[in-house]
């Protein structure tokens, strides 16, 4: 009986897919953090097969990661950055620095350029707690008023002004009245006797 190279090979193959995945299932492969990381490092970790370690332990660097960050107040200028004014608010990022424990950097972040500041301008107000509002002229108002649900235009009517002021309503209210009334053939006769 003969047997190619190629048959030989992928029979030798699945033999040895079958036999990683048999390992596998008596001697599962876990990876495990240590409870106290190695002096140096934030974290290390061990990869296990069936109970033993199996390589060298992983250990994560302390390497530029935040230790802490807090808002602060510039109470010098120029420190603790070139360009600080006193009374600016900045971000102090603690970093962890490469040289091991207990040494570490800090960057300064700002804050000023990452708000926009608005002032108040024609018809809109801004209040000290940062509220914007429309500002409504009461004395030209002619019923335009604001509330928490917008801005409103109130009907007029003859006693209240709204969209036109009272006395032009109660004008266009004649006027809308005085229409209706027949006009008699003296009334048209002395228009054109003029």
């Amino acid at each position: 009986m003969s047997i190619s190279k190629a048959s030989l090979l992928s029979t030798l193959k699945k033999f040895r897919v079958q036999q990683d995945a048999n390992n596998l299932t008596k001697f599962p492969v876990t990876v495990e953090k240590l409870q106290q990381a190695n002096d140096g490092y934030v974290a290390s970790y061990v990869v296990k097969q069936g109970g033993e370690q199996v390589g060298d332990t992983i250990n994560i660097p302390k390497d530029y990661l935040v230790k802490s960050a807090e808002l602060a107040t510039v109470e010098t200028n120029d420190t603790p950055y070139t360009g600080a004014k006193v009374g600016d608010k900045y971000i102090d990022f603690v970093i962890n620095a490469k040289e091991g424990a207990g040494t570490e950097s800090h960057i300064y972040l700002p804050v000023n350029s990452l708000v926009d500041t608005y002032t108040s301008g024609k018809g809109i107000e801004i209040s000290s707690d940062n509220s914007v509002n429309a500002k409504i002229d009461a004395a030209q108002a002619n019923g335009l008023t604001v509330s928490e649900t917008g801005i409103a235009l109130r009907l007029a009517t003859a006693d209240a002004a709204g969209a036109m002021s009272a006395a032009d309503k109660a004008a266009l209210d004649n006027l809308v009245e005085s229409n209706d009334e027949q006009i008699t053939d003296e009334e048209i006769a002395a228009i054109f006797a003029d």
